[in-house]
């Protein structure tokens, strides 16, 4: 359903109306807080004490950000019913949400952003790839070294092949490559 504004239809009709700028929700100070909550949990040193705030609506801002980076949507309600005993509304927790989500966008695409889960699955995957061109050599140097009667000459030949082979596949799927 979508509402009116009155005030806003009389000055666009005497010619008097002019774009409203969008509201900040937060300040300088608060901005700063959140961003330093980030880099808190970034940096996060098990020695270092945990930085405190003497503003309560600061603290209470710097809390929820740091708490909403570690666990985002799953957040449980406490954490905003802290922030909005703290006085923060509902469009400044947006915003703190917001920037929250942003730093964690631009460390995802940086790489240094990804979960434990994340780096230890794509850590399995890279060594599956890898295992099996090892296993595909170990296998063609067997058999190459009972053909041949030369080890030697197995290996440099398998070597020789599974390079061939190999270099192709990894090309084909380089991101520099034109397609």
């Amino acid at each position: 359903m979508a509402y009116l504004d009155l005030g806003l239809a009389e000055a666009a009709a005497t010619g008097t109306a002019s774009p409203a700028p969008a509201p900040q929700a937060l300040g300088t100070t608060e901005r700063r807080v959140v961003r330093l909550a980030l880099e808190e949990a970034r940096m996060r040193n098990a020695f270092a004490p945990p930085t405190t705030l003497a503003s309560e609506r600061l603290e209470a801002i710097r809390l929820y950000a740091a708490r909403y980076r570690r666990r985002g949507a799953r957040l449980p309600a406490s954490s905003h019913q802290l922030l909005h005993d703290a006085g923060v509304t509902e469009l400044e927790a947006y915003e703190i949400r917001a920037l929250v989500d942003e730093d964690r966008n631009r460390a995802g695409e940086a790489g240094t952003g990804q979960t434990f889960a994340a780096r230890t699955a794509r850590f399995s995957g890279l060594l599956l790839l890898s295992a099996i061109p090892i296993a595909a050599g170990a296998l063609l140097y067997g058999w190459l070294a009972r053909q041949l009667d030369d080890r030697l000459g197995a290996m440099v030949l398998s070597i020789i092949l599974l390079l061939g082979l190999v270099s192709p596949i990894i090309l084909a799927g380089h991101p520099t490559r034109t397609r």
